[in-house]
C-alpha cells in the first residue's frame, strides 16, 4: 500500500467517523459556511451519506461489475443533495425561532 493510500484512507476513515458521530452529538457539529448556524442532524446525515455512501457506491460497483453506475450515482447525489438542502432550511428555521 503506497502512502497516497493511506493518506486517502485516512482522509476517508475520519470523514466517515466524524459524520456520523456528528448525526448523534451535537456538541461536534460544524457551522453552515458563512453564518453561525450550526448544522442539525438531517444535514450531518447528509454529509454523513456522502462520506459512507459514494465509497460503498464504488465498491459495489467494482464488486458486481457494474460498467455503468450513471443512474446510482444520480440516485445518490439527489439523496446528497436534498438532505442537505430540506436539513439546511431546518437548521435556518431553527435559528430564527431561538
Amino acid at each position: 500500500m503506497s502512502w497516497k493510500e493511506i493518506i486517502g484512507l485516512t482522509i476517508w476513515l475520519s470523514g466517515m467517523a466524524y459524520s456520523a458521530l456528528s448525526i448523534g452529538i451535537p456538541e461536534i457539529r460544524m457551522n453552515w459556511k458563512g453564518s453561525d448556524v450550526r448544522l442539525g442532524p438531517i444535514s450531518s446525515f447528509g454529509f454523513a451519506w456522502f462520506f459512507w455512501g459514494l465509497p460503498l457506491l464504488f465498491l459495489a460497483g467494482w464488486l458486481l461489475g457494474i460498467e455503468s453506475q450513471t443512474l446510482a450515482m444520480f440516485i445518490f447525489f439527489l439523496v446528497f443533495m436534498a438532505s442537505c438542502g430540506v436539513g439546511y432550511f431546518m437548521d435556518i428555521s431553527e435559528k430564527r425561532k431561538a
